[in-house]
C-alpha cells in the first residue's frame, strides 16, 4: 500500500462553507490562510460542514478505494455515514461521548461500527447513550477494533 496522506484544509475566512474536522491527525500545519491537517492511511474522521442553508456531517475513512470527493479534502475518501440538520448535533454528542468514555477506540473501530452508529443516530428523539455503549461493547467483543 502506498503512503496515502489525507490533507484537510480549514480556512480562516471560508467563502461558501465552514469545515471542522474531528479525528486523530498526524500533523497540523499553520498557514497564513488557515490550518492544514494531515491524516494517515485508514484514519477515521468526522467532517462537520456548515453551508449557508444547511449543515452536514460525514464520517469518513481515508482508504485507497475512496471514491467520494468532499470540499476541503485533498483525496477522495470512503463515506461510512452522513447526517443532516439536527442529526449533526446528535452525531457531535455521540462522538463526544465516545471520546470521553472510550478515548482509545473513538477513531479506531471497524467500518461496520461506524455504519451501525449512523443507523442508530437516525432514530427519532434524543440519543441513547446506552445503545451507543451496547454497540461499542458488541463491536469490541467481536474483534471489530482496528486498534490492536
Amino acid at each position: 500500500m502506498k503512503n496515502r496522506i489525507l490533507s484537510v484544509e480549514i480556512l480562516n475566512t471560508p467563502h461558501f462553507y465552514t469545515l471542522y474536522a474531528d479525528g486523530h491527525e498526524d500533523t497540523m500545519i499553520e498557514k497564513p490562510n488557515g490550518v492544514e491537517l494531515l491524516y494517515p492511511p485508514h484514519a477515521v474522521l468526522f467532517l462537520y460542514y456548515t453551508f449557508p442553508a444547511h449543515r452536514r456531517v460525514y464520517c469518513v475513512r481515508n482508504t485507497e478505494t475512496g471514491i467520494s470527493s468532499l470540499p476541503g479534502l485533498s483525496l477522495p475518501v470512503t463515506i461510512l455515514f452522513k447526517q443532516f440538520a439536527s442529526r449533526v448535533d446528535k452525531t457531535k454528542r455521540a462522538v463526544s461521548y465516545l471520546r470521553e468514555h472510550y478515548p482509545d477506540y473513538t477513531y479506531s473501530l471497524s467500518d461496520l461500527f461506524y455504519t451501525r452508529l449512523g443507523i442508530l443516530l437516525l432514530a427519532k428523539g434524543k440519543i441513547s447513550y446506552e445503545a451507543v455503549d451496547s454497540l461499542l461493547q458488541r463491536s469490541l467483543s467481536h474483534g471489530c477494533s482496528t486498534n490492536t
